[in-house]
């Protein structure tokens, strides 16, 4: 029997206004939605684009799960401790460098790999990328 696994990975800006500016910076990340299917035991690679919308500095990468939507239409995130290794977490499948540096206005493209175990759970497993 084929079992057949969907992978739902989504992205938000997230942007960060200082009291003396006026201007929001942040980043950009494209594209905004993944939608990946694979079995256990394989490993899937896709990219990403991320433009830094402001000053250059480092930025952090962060993948954190999420379950369906509530009542009000919101995903549900879930905190999975690090190194939780659950057949039913996405975020412990992917791997992404978890630091970057940014010149000004810089684009770069993000390679990732989502390594999906053999013993993981069928059905809908869903993340989100944060770029912080």
């Amino acid at each position: 029997m084929k079992k057949v696994f969907s992978f739902f990975l989504s992205s938000f800006f997230l942007f960060t206004l200082a009291p003396l500016q006026v201007e929001a910076i942040g980043f950009k990340i494209s594209p905004i939605r993944y939608e990946v299917e694979g079995k256990p035991g394989d490993s899937i690679t896709r990219k990403i684009q991320v433009t830094n919308k402001g000053l250059g500095g480092k930025a952090e990468m962060l993948v954190q799960d999420f379950l369906g939507r509530d009542e009000s239409g919101s995903p549900v995130f879930v905190d999975t401790p690090k190194g939780d290794t659950s057949s039913f977490t996405l975020s412990s499948w992917v791997n992404f460098p978890e630091e970057l540096k940014f010149n000004e206005e810089e684009k770069k493209e993000i390679i990732f790999t989502i390594d999906i175990p053999v013993d993981a759970e069928p059905g809908g497993h869903y993340a989100t990328l944060f770029v912080l």
